[in-house]
């Protein structure tokens, strides 16, 4: 068997080919990134992870690669998702406008919310009183 060394060499031969043959741009961060991921030791030292592949074509997975970091280094915006019942330390730390979103959430869901001179308290649905 090769030294890993060689082996490394010729997979990048390969990858280069494959790379000149598409016409897609690819970065060099991306290809050091699939290269590194790719050229893992296993434990014993004798193998690398693409290696241990059953079937491994540098051109599918490579696309495959290229399609994934797009996917994944699209910003997901954060959703804020507001519970289905009463928190007194979650209401106590939300902004004006979040606390009318999570008011008309609870009320939906058969809340009943009371406020007067002397208290205020959120009822569950089940008669239960969390006061504020």
């Amino acid at each position: 068997m090769k030294p890993i060394s060689q082996r490394q060499i010729e997979f990048k031969h390969r990858l280069w080919e494959e790379i000149g043959k598409t016409f897609i741009e690819y970065p060099k961060e991306m290809i050091q990134d699939f290269c590194d991921y790719w050229f893992e030791i296993s434990y014993m030292g004798k193998k690398m992870k693409f290696e241990k592949e059953k079937t491994f074509g540098i051109k599918a997975r490579l696309g495959r690669w290229k399609k994934n970091k797009e996917n994944w280094n699209t910003p997901i915006e954060k959703k804020e998702i507001l519970p289905n019942y009463f928190n007194k330390t979650l209401w106590s730390k939300l902004p004006p406008e979040k606390i009318k979103e999570y008011k008309a959430k609870l009320i939906n869901l058969g809340w009943v919310y009371s406020s007067n001179s002397i208290a205020t308290y959120w009822r569950a649905p089940d008669k239960k009183i969390h006061w504020l």
